[in-house]
């Protein structure tokens, strides 16, 4: 939903840290519906439907926007606020963005651990119109009619209302049909190897020096989001350190000219 705002490929990611058992959930998604996410221990066993922020603890939500034109990504961090994450989302447009919002997610699960229902909305106000003009209690009125509605697993589930039905329950009369859009969202993940070998050219001679010492003989990276293999060859090897030696001579061949 968040990423429903953003233009073409820009990404919103979410990464959850806690000092519960959890430890940290990192959400990844862009406006084509595109989505990914991990958690650090995902072998956890916790009852079913237990609220997410138990798993978590206390810790922090880190909001990071990858935006177009931009050349470095837009980050912000805000304080866990209690065990659920719409509370964290609430917090994060509170303090961050400073925009009054309301947040509503729901999620079921069956007893073999599958999801049955997993949806939300969010109600965020507009900047004011003019100057001194508040949007403060813009978004009362709407939490007041869902107060008086089933919850939404019951509105999307078993009464089978559509998306423009439940909305015009919650704000009657505001939305016409071109203003309610509709997009296919799917877990997809855009790992590569190729991705993976310039993320350690990053690390520097001694990092990847060290990274050779601990892969040993398999060399098998693994992606967090879908848990693909690349198995790294002796020629995967050589390109590396033939390519930071390359961008060492570079840089040291700039940081010359500079002082000539």
């Amino acid at each position: 939903m968040l990423a429903g705002w953003q233009y073409g490929e820009e990404r919103i990611i979410l990464t959850f840290n806690g000092n519960g058992p959890l430890d940290s959930i990192t959400a990844e998604a862009i406006r084509t519906g595109e989505v990914r996410a991990y958690t650090t221990n995902p072998k956890l066993i916790m009852p079913i439907n237990t609220p997410l922020g138990f798993a978590l603890g206390y810790g922090s939500l880190k909001v990071t926007k990858v935006l177009y034109n931009q050349a470095k990504p837009y980050h912000s961090v805000v304080p866990l606020a209690k065990a659920d994450i719409a509370s964290d989302l609430e917090q994060y447009y509170r303090l961050s963005e400073q925009i009054p919002a309301h947040v509503e997610l729901e999620t079921h699960v069956n007893h073999r651990g599958e999801v049955t229902f997993s949806g939300g909305l969010i109600i965020e106000a507009f900047p004011p119109k003019r100057v001194g003009e508040s949007n403060a209690n813009f978004v009362q009125p709407y939490i007041e009619r869902l107060h008086h509605l089933p919850p939404l697993s019951v509105l999307f589930g078993e009464d089978l209302h559509s998306l423009r039905q439940v909305l015009d329950k919650i704000a009657p009369g505001e939305f016409d049909e071109g203003t309610v859009e509709k997009m296919v969202t799917d877990f997809h993940c855009r790992c590569s190897k190729e991705k993976f070998k310039k993320n350690l050219i990053t690390l520097g001679p001694d990092g990847l020096k060290k990274f050779f010492q601990l892969a040993g003989p398999e060399r098998t990276l693994t992606c967090h989001f879908c848990n693909t293999n690349y198995f790294l060859t002796e020629e995967d090897m050589g390109f590396l350190t033939e390519e930071q030696g390359r961008l060492r001579r570079e840089s040291r061949e700039k940081s010359e000219k500079e002082d000539k």
